[in-house]
């Protein structure tokens, strides 16, 4: 027993003559710093300066994207590729590599450290830089349609001190063609519009954003988001309405463009017909929304400068009965396609034959939408003969759709 006091008494001593801490064998944060720097050296192994490999990544992506969207336009001038520069949140931060070494916890991330507020803090600045040594590498290039465009400005003096910081940085407003442009998606950036106005060349309305922030509504709150719909607290509402109106009034007063990115031009059709009525320059949308928001775009111009204001609302409801329609008979369409393809040769005729004619009816519904349109929009056409005549084909295919639904239930559809 004395023995193992004695051989306690000497470890204890090594330990106070050892230089190290007595936790840090057993530092779990060490451990994991440990193992980050090996993270970082894996993913940068061909690059001793570590700076060099975020800006030359950047700048490869940035320029990838600028190349591909590249084209001469009607005009004469290049497509542009407007670019948004960071904006992830604390907590988004903190998931990056290395991330939780340098973020804290925010109670409300959304109204928190983001955006410009993190361009223009010492702790933050210099990784900013390298953003901007990022765009200004791709533009160098020749990629000189790259906009570059700044997330979460909330004050005109915060919009001052990032163009100053971005001139030091030789992406000087103006010089080789170079444009800013500011994300609208505080209260303050549509109340000061004309401030701001005098720092940027154009704006995009984060509309995801500016609902939040102007109606006080988290987007991940499980009570309100069926609340929101209910009660008009959502993009396609009166205060949104008013709030992108007066932007874009003030912005085209000042010979500034106005774009939009988000959900609501493609969940709500009135709210797109909103901004072409009041002359917003461009619509941006998701990719998995891209052909139908085109398509409504494209049938909104049309609408909007070509017909009566009182024959709009028939254009608009053909247009939604049409593909009300269209609905209607995709899923059945895709059940007969999948029989068919199934039993191959053994499929029966008769529902073979009831295929080919919902294909038909499927393509002839499309082009009647698509043909109405384009004759919309030629000078030359009454409109309400126009809409008779195709009011009337419309209806002939819906009164074929229940026979076809006779022949196709023996097999198990509808």
């Amino acid at each position: 027993m004395e023995k193992k006091k004695k051989e306690k008494r000497k470890e204890i001593e090594r330990i106070k003559k050892s230089e190290l801490h007595p936790k840090d064998p057993f530092n779990n944060e060490i451990k994991k710093l440990k193992q980050t720097i090996e993270d970082i050296d894996k993913l940068t192994h061909h690059f001793d300066d570590k700076e060099e490999f975020y800006i030359q990544k950047l700048a490869e992506g940035v320029a990838t994207i600028a190349a591909g969207v590249w084209k001469e336009l009607p005009d004469g001038s290049i497509s542009p590729c407007i670019v948004r520069l960071s904006d992830f949140k604390t907590n988004e931060y903190a998931n990056l590599l290395g991330g939780w070494i340098y973020e804290g916890d925010e109670a409300n991330p959304m109204m928190g450290f983001r955006g410009c507020s993190r361009y223009v803090d010492d702790d933050f600045k210099d990784a900013f830089i390298l953003e901007l040594r990022a765009i200004k590498r791709a533009r160098e290039w020749g990629l000189t349609n790259i906009i570059p465009m700044l997330p979460f400005t909330r004050s005109p003096q915060e919009a001052k001190q990032i163009i100053s910081i971005m001139k030091s940085e030789g992406l000087v407003r103006g010089e080789n063609g170079l444009k800013i442009f500011c994300m609208a998606e505080i209260p303050s950036n549509i109340i000061c519009a004309d401030l701001f106005c005098e720092y940027f060349d154009g704006f995009s309305i984060g509309s995801n954003d500016l609902t939040q922030l102007t109606y006080g509504v988290g987007r991940d709150n499980e009570k309100l988001i069926p609340l929101a719909d209910e009660f008009g607290y959502n993009a396609n509402s009166e205060a949104l309405k008013r709030s992108i109106s007066q932007l874009i009034t003030t912005a085209h007063k000042f010979g500034k463009k106005v774009g939009i990115c988000g959900q609501a031009p493609s969940d709500y059709p009135d709210f797109l017909r909103f901004l072409v009525q009041k002359g917003i320059d461009s619509i941006s949308l998701n990719f998995d929304t891209y052909a139908k928001g085109r398509i409504n775009t494209w049938r909104t111009e049309i609408i909007e400068n070509q017909i009566e204001e009182e024959k709009k609302d028939d254009a608009y409801g053909f247009l939604a009965e049409c593909d009300a329609f269209i609905e209607q008979i995709r899923v059945p369409r895709g059940r007969i396609h999948n029989i068919v393809r199934k039993k191959r040769k053994a499929a029966p005729p008769k529902l073979i034959e009831s295929a080919d004619r919902f294909d038909e009816i499927f393509k002839d519904i499309q082009d009647i939408s698509y043909d109405f349109v384009a004759k919309i929009n030629n000078d030359a056409v009454e409109f309400e003969s126009l809409y008779q005549e195709y009011e009337k084909k419309l209806q002939e295919f819906k009164e074929v759709i229940p026979s076809l639904r006779r022949n196709v239930r023996k097999f198990g559809i509808f």
